[in-house]
């Protein structure tokens, strides 16, 4: 048996750095699943080697997506719309995204699909997703709303969907990047308090970057033309905010300096916000116009901080005289 590696921890007093983050996951399977479907290739540059992304590279492969992976990049050669039913059960371990965005895919594909999961994946609800999804004419079966799931699919009629989104904003998504390809134009309702909006957001940003069309009301309702499908082009994949967090609060904490280079000063990820706490304690914050690709962006920031952050915030109290709500 190997002796477990020790490594000394030293305190640094300041930092200096440039650094490029891992890229986001949420940008890189919203983006999978708008290029499988779309007409022509398209290039992710940059996409996330996470296991939700590679659980679904795998899946989409299954439904007949050519995937090739090139050092940096993946080439994806889109379906069209005509994917091929699987001939196996898939498996996307504890890949949430996966499973809930491959329920709306599989009710495009004529014929059965089974997807399932490990044993935290069997314990995770996707009930208010399939109600919605029959709703919209689309059949399934599952373990009293928990995975594995069958989706008895060539059957997404479209048209007025209602959806409860309070338990995730996972259940929108997935209806939204799929919806070019219902029979109908889709009107999706969403029901109570939706959570994660700026999910949301992400998924639309790369649904029209794709080309489709979408109308939203007070993101309630959210309507999706199927006269427009998807068109295949390069996406490049921004770095991940959540990550991008620990190297600003290094910085902080010693009084550093750093630049996130990967990180857009649009993004849309809800963790940027982190940017204008730190603004909040007395941090100089830079956006660099000379760059394509950097952070630092003024966004604006709530003083209530997600649960993600909540260890920056305790942590960034050690290095600030001013208290942190």
């Amino acid at each position: 048996m190997n002796e477990p590696s020790v490594r000394a921890i030293r305190p640094a007093r300041s930092i200096d750095l440039e650094v490029a983050v891992p890229p986001s996951k949420s940008y890189t399977n919203r983006a999978l699943i708008a290029a499988a479907l779309a007409d022509g290739a398209s290039t992710l540059v940059d996409p996330s080697r996470s296991d939700d992304s590679n659980y679904l590279i795998g899946a989409l492969r299954e439904f007949g997506v050519r995937i090739v992976d090139h050092p940096g990049a993946l080439e994806i050669e889109g379906s069209g719309g005509a994917l091929q039913t699987p001939k196996r059960d898939i498996f996307v371990g504890n890949a949430g995204t996966a499973m809930r965005y491959l329920s709306t895919l599989a009710a495009l594909v004529k014929g059965e699909s089974v997807l399932t999961g490990d044993e935290n994946m069997k314990n995770r609800t996707i009930q208010d997703l399939l109600d919605a999804l029959r709703s919209a004419g689309v059949r399934s079966s599952s373990q009293n709303g928990f995975p594995p799931v069958t989706i008895h699919g060539g059957t997404f009629a479209g048209g007025r969907i209602d959806i409860e989104a309070s338990v995730s904003s996972q259940f929108v998504s997935s209806i939204l990047l799929s919806a070019p390809y219902a029979s109908r134009s889709v009107e999706l309702h969403v029901k109570g308090k939706l959570s994660s909006l700026p999910y949301v957001y992400m998924s639309l940003h790369v649904m029209r970057s794709f080309g489709a069309e979408i109308d939203t009301i007070d993101y309630s309702v959210f309507r999706v033309s199927n006269k427009q499908k998807y068109i295949g082009h390069e996406f490049p994949i921004e770095g991940d905010a959540s990550s991008a967090t620990y190297f600003l609060a290094a910085a902080a904490i010693t009084g550093g300096h750093i630049v996130i280079k990967n990180l857009s000063p649009e993004s849309l990820q809800g963790d940027i916000r982190f940017l204008s706490l730190l603004g909040e304690m007395g941090c100089t914050i830079t956006r660099h116009e000379n760059r394509s690709r950097t952070a630092f962006p003024h966004s604006r920031l709530s003083p209530h901080s997600p649960k993600a952050r909540r260890p920056f915030s305790t942590s960034l109290n050690c290095g600030t005289k001013r208290p942190i709500a």
